[in-house]
């Protein structure tokens, strides 16, 4: 009896070895290990760029909910082959700006000459987030679990400039770009908070090269705060051109559910 519980021991423990040292037709180890590095991408570009080559001209789409939508980049360092930290950042700024000519209302010459009204859109995302991944399975395939922590901050701000200065004959700013009349400025806040329980399967297709499909589900808070708005309208009794200011309250939000409906379809990258 004895032997044949350290026969039995012997071969799980050879089993086990063999599938956490899976080498391909080239003698390339397929699956992560202790100190690899793991960098994850969003998969639906690359499947709508196969749809397209068969179709040629119609595009192609799950149509679902892409875990990556947030922009954010997923990294993962392996501590050993069953256990891993996960990251993600996402470090945006940008800013847009847009020019109209309108007509200039103090000129008398035919056709009237022009200027110009211009708006400008900035803005900055943030997003951090960490958790542990915990891995099981056989050969190619693994299955995966975990939780993770996302914080996001962000802000948004528009300005406007006006090419006819208000007047007693230009008592108010032509909305050439869909604004409020009298606006110059706005901008505001965003925060965003996340705890997420994940769950999901692998396969490697190729050495340390996978594909994998994954669910989260857990609560989620985020709030816009309240916008500052500033402007500028023409006071006929004094013939002076006064500042306003003023808030758009903000919102906020709070939910506990899946965060993916579709799924989460990556591409993973080891090295």
């Amino acid at each position: 009896m004895k032997k044949q519980i350290l026969l039995v021991a012997a071969v799980m423990g050879y089993t086990f070895s063999n599938a956490q040292d899976l080498m391909s037709k080239d003698g390339h180890k397929m699956l992560p290990e202790a100190g690899d590095i793991g960098l994850g991408f969003d998969a639906n570009p690359l499947f709508n760029y196969v749809g397209n080559m068969f179709n040629g001209s119609t595009g192609n789409s799950f149509n679902a909910g892409w875990e990556n939508g947030n922009q954010a980049i997923m990294g993962k360092y392996f501590l050993d082959a069953n256990k891993a930290i996960r990251g993600s950042v996402r470090l945006g700024f940008g800013s847009n700006t847009a020019n109209q000519l309108v007509t200039d209302v103090t000129s008398t010459a035919t056709p009237a000459a022009e200027v110009n009204d211009s708006w400008k859109s900035s803005y900055n995302a943030i997003t951090l987030g960490g958790g542990m991944e915990f891995r099981r399975g056989h050969n190619k395939l693994q299955g995966y679990y975990g939780g993770q922590m996302l914080i996001s901050l962000g802000g948004s701000k528009d300005a406007y400039t006006y090419g006819n200065a208000l007047s007693a004959t230009n008592t108010a700013h032509t909305s050439s770009f869909g604004q409020a009349a009298g606006l110059m400025e706005t901008k505001n806040s965003t925060f965003g908070f996340g705890l997420q329980g994940f769950i999901g399967v692998e396969y490697f297709f190729a050495p340390k090269i996978s594909v994998s499909a994954e669910y989260g589900w857990g609560l989620g808070f985020s709030s816009i705060g309240d916008s500052e708005v500033t402007g500028e309208t023409f006071n006929l009794a004094n013939s002076t051109v006064d500042a306003t200011s003023g808030t758009v309250a903000g919102a906020s939000s709070f939910g506990i559910d899946t965060d993916n409906n579709g799924g989460a379809i990556r591409l993973m990258f080891h090295f």
